[in-house]
């Protein structure tokens, strides 16, 4: 890659490139494969103001956050596209009775723009904020490979209170990686 390669500053040309392309006759979405997403006209402008009058990134123009429901007791949330920003897909496990998966959306975008910003590697065991807290009580693990497809590096975090309760449901589901 050269120098002064900027991955963010490229998808944000490409999305300005859209918003051009949406005027030609003919075109009725924005799809982008990588990250999952799909949006008509409306939506996208809509989106893209939203962050634009916000002055960040818009992150759910290039990437997709999936909910799956892990087990009856457990949710499990991942960010799909991260790698077209040079970063890592993140993965969340959670008892879906303490966290509205709204929260968890929120709090995976938010981890997203953190690391944007961070100029260094994230290592298994370190904590992280959960979302709606500031106390560090979630516990990240570096992965090389996700629990879902597509084949990817991810970030897993999830609640330590939790973290036997989580290691238990995907031993049970799978292998834990």
């Amino acid at each position: 890659m050269p120098a002064d390669y900027d991955p963010v500053a490229e998808i944000m040309f490409l999305s300005r490139a859209m918003i051009a392309l949406f005027k030609v006759p003919g075109v009725i979405c924005y799809f982008n494969p990588n990250g999952e997403v799909l949006r008509d006209h409306q939506s996208f402008c809509q989106e893209w103001d939203a962050y634009m009058e916000q002055q960040t990134t818009p992150l759910p123009l290039w990437m997709n956050i999936r909910f799956f429901e892990l087990t009856e007791k457990l949710g499990f949330m991942d960010t799909v596209g991260n790698a077209q920003l040079d970063g890592c897909d993140l993965e969340a496990v959670f008892p879906s009775a303490k966290y509205d998966p709204e929260d968890i959306d929120y709090c995976l975008r938010n981890v997203t723009h953190y690391l944007l910003d961070l100029d260094r590697e994230l290592n298994s065991g370190e904590r992280i904020d959960g979302p709606g807290e500031s106390n560090l009580s979630w516990t990240l693990e570096v992965l090389d490979e996700g629990f879902v497809e597509p084949p990817r590096r991810v970030l897993r975090l999830y609640p330590k209170a939790d973290s036997e309760a989580v290691r238990q449901a995907l031993s049970a589901v799978c292998r834990w990686r």
